[in-house]
């Protein structure tokens, strides 16, 4: 998680006191993200999570955004 918030769990409500992004910043579909990365890397199991980096910000519209430009070169792992 980059930025300017709290660096804590997205899932974890208590954590986030309400500083910049609040509630928006909140990330109820996060295990499903973790669930993905861990049954890949971990088990060997399922489809190759996607290298990208997914950006919240605090225009109070409550949406995600993912960039165009890969923040992670193609090709390298």
């Amino acid at each position: 998680m980059y930025g300017q918030w709290m660096h804590d769990y997205p899932d974890r409500p208590e954590g986030h006191d309400g500083g910049i992004g609040f509630p928006w910043s909140l990330r109820w579909d996060w295990a499903d993200d973790l669930l993905e990365w861990f049954d890949y890397y971990l088990r060997d199991m399922g489809p190759q999570p996607r290298l990208i980096a997914e950006i919240q910000d605090d225009l109070g519209d409550g949406e995600s955004r993912i960039p165009i430009l890969h923040w992670i070169p193609i090709g390298n792992k």
